[in-house]
């Protein structure tokens, strides 16, 4: 949704004749928006001193808007461009082409839907970015493309069967029960947090171990798409420990020398819609602590998933 400050007069040309207003602006922008009448919806409230704000539909005909106000902020910034159906071709001197594709904070969005734009980008020969036009017309651009294809190298296989006992949402293993190899293992991959020569186990921790015959234990609840994420990310080589403190569902160690993960990832379901606000506040997250940020796009049915990094950038 967008803001438009009108005054009761041209209020009242827009709405009775169903004309566009002679002067009708964004906040902090001149030129008038594009389309703005009778074919699109509007909602209004009256305020002080004679003035109204409007809430306008931007899925009608304000496209034309959010193109004209990129392309302004693109050249501004110098750059080359060409405009078609398919969003802007963004021309930088010496370097590759640019897919960019426009759209407003306030546009929902699935990872699917960015698995598109990429698979489209390959096919074009081009780095994909997206801008996003904010409420108060400014425009901040992400850069999106795919991730993790490296993790540390595969460990010897634990031959041993561990036993653990659930108790509330955690499995809990004695270490005094277990053989030195067996403790050096769980340690070396990751596994758990030791307390007072327990180990405690997350739930798709000890999921995890279960289904690979590795733990004898009673499962805890856990969420099935989460699982699946974690599975694969252990089967690729890579270590995930809980992202909770970042606000996050993982954060990912690429080796296990590393002191810092280098991913925070968020689970998400392939067709589920978001708007742009809750990736950046996310990736924002990300940035702040150092970390990139991948969003792992989780086909429930067969269990196909798809990681993709998306950041800020600055062109």
């Amino acid at each position: 949704m967008l803001w438009v400050v009108l005054s009761s007069r041209s209020l009242s040309k827009a709405i009775g004749e169903q004309e566009p207003p002679k002067r009708a602006g964004v906040t902090g922008f001149e030129p008038a928006i594009p389309g703005l009448g009778g074919l699109c919806p509007i909602q209004t409230r009256l305020h002080a001193h004679d003035a109204i704000e409007i809430t306008i539909n931007h899925l009608s005909l304000s496209i034309p808007m959010l193109e004209e106000l990129i392309s302004i902020d693109l050249k501004k910034r110098g750059y080359r461009f060409d405009k078609g159906p398919l969003g802007f071709t963004i021309y930088i001197r010496g370097g590759p082409k640019i897919w960019m594709w426009p759209m407003f904070e306030s546009d929902r969005l699935s990872i699917m839907e960015i698995k598109e734009m990429l698979v489209r980008s390959k096919r074009l020969k081009r780095e994909l970015l997206i801008g996003i036009l904010d409420k108060e017309g400014d425009v901040t651009y992400y850069k999106a493309g795919w991730a993790l294809t490296n993790g540390k190298k595969k460990k010897e296989k634990l031959e041993n069967l561990i036993s653990g006992e659930l108790k509330g949402e955690m499995v809990v293993v004695r270490l005094k029960d277990l053989d030195k190899k067996t403790r050096d293992w769980l340690k070396d991959e990751w596994f758990g947090r030791e307390v007072d020569n327990k180990l405690y186990l997350e739930p798709l921790e000890a999921a995890y171990l279960v289904n690979k015959s590795l733990l004898n234990a009673q499962i805890p609840q856990h969420e099935r798409p989460h699982y699946l994420v974690y599975n694969d990310l252990r089967e690729m080589g890579l270590i995930p420990k809980a992202g909770f403190k970042y606000g996050a569902h993982f954060r990912v160690y690429e080796v296990l020398e590393n002191e810092h993960s280098r991913y925070l990832m968020h689970v998400v379901l392939k067709d589920e819609k978001w708007v742009w606000f809750s990736f950046s506040a996310l990736i924002r997250l990300a940035h702040s602590v150092r970390k990139e940020m991948v969003f792992a796009g989780v086909d429930a049915d067969s269990g196909q998933i798809d990681y993709i990094k998306i950041g800020r950038v600055k062109i």
